[in-house]
């Protein structure tokens, strides 16, 4: 088993490790053999539109409570707290790299994200404004993504997904230098297949809070109650390492997200088929309901990206920022009535048209290999045979066989009349069932 050093005692190495220079020098590329993500690669089409709403949106509220900044379909977007209004919210990324999950720094100065803009999820930072951005974690394995910042700002918290035999994944937590490094194990992995991330630390740095699945076992299961206890909720403390499990209720609880003050954390529960987002006092324990709009959690299935989009309180503590049904909501924690955020939003994609090749599925003539029932007339001059559900005749020695039967049925077992000019056979159809027919050897003529 991996041993888990307290946060603490790594803070030094981390900083060290981060400002250590590469003695090692890479061999120069030219620039037309490095993979570029955000290239056109092959026929592109060019998409716009501007839209309202938008499908499992991570949000964001800066440090100041004067800005939003989320995510929709790939980019960046920042707009003031109370919407965009009839202006467009301003976007901050673009291009075909997909940006997701942007969370302000604690200064507010820069926007930490996933990205797969090198090839493969890693976390990044820009600046507010949508410049200068840098690469934080380096994988070149695994998928990492859920951002959180630590509050000095100087590292950034983040779920590393791990696979083995099969498909399904663990997640662990890990925490990386903000200037960029390899990263420190925080939280240890129950195998392979049992999920843990969306990590959020508490305003003064001693906890972190995060999801896990602890369903019995190491094996993942796909048959699931939703309706019993799937994930729970752990605080750790980055002090001494020491984790409980803080939040374990029915339906599940996920998606943590500690108050400004300490005192409460908010988190979503399933409620029968439904989410909901609850607010608990960490003194008393007591839960409550503070908004009821959100979308279906993914407790059931496999979460990469976290269980529920990311969301925020206000720096207040009063209200909490958040996504569901298609819209930005800013819900009152007292229990006052949410409102909706508007939002308009410029979206500009490049859609790489598909690459296909013709495919030859069938041809209209091709060599039967099995007659089925063949029955020479009792003259000898023609043969009578099923193939392919349809009873064909042929001139005997040669000629061209030619279907009698239709395609409104499968015919089988045709059998010649004395005088060689009549066929009696079966037919079947979902419609009229079994039937006996007779017709004259042409075909025509056919009758029950």
């Amino acid at each position: 088993m991996t041993r888990i050093i307290p946060v603490c005692l790594l803070l030094a190495l981390s900083v060290v490790h981060a400002q250590q220079p590469d003695s090692k020098e890479k061999p120069a590329t030219a620039d037309k053999d490095k993979w570029d993500i955000t290239a056109d690669l092959g026929p592109t089409t060019k998409l716009a539109f501007e839209t309202s709403e938008g499908t499992w949106m991570n949000v964001d509220v800066s440090p100041d409570g004067r800005r939003i900044v989320f995510d929709l379909l790939g980019d960046l977007y920042v707009m003031p707290i109370g919407g965009s209004g009839a202006s467009p919210a301003e976007r901050l990324t673009s291009g075909p790299a997909f940006d997701m999950q942007p969370r302000f720094s604690p200064d507010g100065a820069r926007i930490a994200f996933s990205s797969d803009r090198d090839g493969l999820w890693n976390i990044w930072t820009i600046a507010a404004d949508g410049k200068d951005a840098r690469q934080v974690s380096k994988e070149k394995r695994w998928f990492i993504n859920s951002p959180a910042w630590a509050p000095d700002g100087n590292y950034i918290f983040a779920r590393r997904h791990f696979v083995k035999e099969r498909s399904l994944g663990a997640g662990e937590i890990w925490m990386f230098h903000a200037n960029g490094s390899d990263g420190l194990q925080v939280t240890e992995k129950n195998g392979f297949q049992k999920d843990a991330g969306e990590p959020a630390a508490s305003a003064d740095g001693r906890y972190l809070y995060y999801s896990k699945d602890v369903t019995p076992g190491q094996t993942f299961e796909y048959n699931k109650d939703p309706n019993g206890l799937i994930y729970a909720i752990f605080q750790r403390d980055l002090t001494t390492g020491r984790e409980r499990r803080i939040v374990s209720v029915q339906g599940g609880s996920v998606t943590p997200r500690p108050s400004p003050d300490g005192k409460s954390l908010a988190f979503i529960r399933r409620v029968r088929l439904q989410s909901k987002l609850y607010v608990r006092d960490l003194e008393t324990g007591r839960d409550r309901v503070v908004f009821e709009h959100l979308d279906k959690d993914l407790q059931e299935a496999w979460a990469v990206h976290g269980l529920y989009p990311q969301y925020a309180w206000m720096p207040d503590g009063k209200s909490i920022v958040v996504w569901g049904e298609g819209k930005i909501w800013r819900a009152d924690v007292a229990g006052g009535a949410p409102a909706v955020v508007p939002f308009t939003a410029k979206v500009e994609q490049t859609l790489n048209d598909a690459v296909r090749f013709p495919q030859k599925v069938f041809t209209p003539d091709f060599a039967v290999k099995m007659l089925r029932d063949v029955e020479v007339s009792p003259d000898g001059r023609q043969v009578a045979y099923g193939a392919l559900g349809r009873i064909y005749v042929r001139p005997l020695p040669s000629g061209e066989p030619k279907p009698v039967t239709g395609t409104d049925g499968f015919a089988f077992d045709p059998a010649w009349s004395a005088d060689s000019q009549s066929l009696v056979y079966t037919t079947w159809s979902d419609s009229a069932y079994g039937r006996v027919r007779v017709m004259k050897a042409d075909g025509s003529g056919g009758s029950d």
